[in-house]
């Protein structure tokens, strides 16, 4: 099947973001729970904004087995984006969206 694939209901809504200012942020909300990867030093955070909408109290110890999912799906957007991006401006350049490259 081409083109956009319909959305299926048995998978919760996802959003992935970005954010560059001291520190290179990437993240992924799917359902109650944002995963929020600092690319800059390495750290990730999880929060299920259900329970937590301040995200004051950071799940990712607790829950190991679902950061290991959210940073995989991350990785996945983040190298997609990074070639979208790259087609877009007509280069293989890579250098702000291919820092985030330790989150593999």
């Amino acid at each position: 099947m081409e083109g956009p694939q319909p959305v299926r209901a048995e998978r919760p809504p996802r959003a992935y973001f970005y954010a560059a200012n001291r520190d290179y942020l990437l993240g992924v909300r799917e359902g109650d729970w944002k995963y929020v990867y600092n690319a800059t030093i390495g750290r990730e955070d999880l929060f299920n904004l259900a329970t937590d909408p301040d995200e004051r109290h950071d799940r990712s110890g607790e829950n190991p087995e679902l950061c290991r999912t959210l940073r995989q799906r991350l990785a996945a957007w983040r190298a997609t984006a990074a070639e979208d991006l790259a087609a877009a401006r007509g280069s293989a350049s890579r250098r702000t969206l291919g820092s985030a490259q330790a989150i593999r």
